[in-house]
């Protein structure tokens, strides 16, 4: 999964705090916090609306492991709800 820095027109040359990516139709960011000095993950998707690492009180040391926590979230999402598809 690429991710995409997100950085102000205005202020190119400051570097990057948020990162986006998009896996199986599912949104997401990548977001450095500087007050704790780690990194969050938060995922967009119309059927769970927000989904945050914070609401599992997760948080890594490197958008790389929060990348990695966010791909392997949406991966069990999605073979969750090709579980409950082949049901219907």
């Amino acid at each position: 999964m690429k991710l995409i820095p997100i950085t102000l027109y205005d202020l190119p040359h400051l570097p990057a705090v948020e990162w986006r990516f998009k896996k199986k139709g599912v949104t997401g960011k990548v977001k450095y916090r500087k007050e704790t000095k780690d990194f969050i993950y938060e995922l967009y998707h119309p059927q769970f609306k927000v989904k945050s690492s914070l609401d599992d009180n997760k948080f890594f040391l490197t958008k790389e492991e929060a990348a990695k926590a966010a791909e392997n979230w949406i991966d069990l999402w999605d073979a969750v709800q090709g579980r409950i598809s082949a049901l219907k």
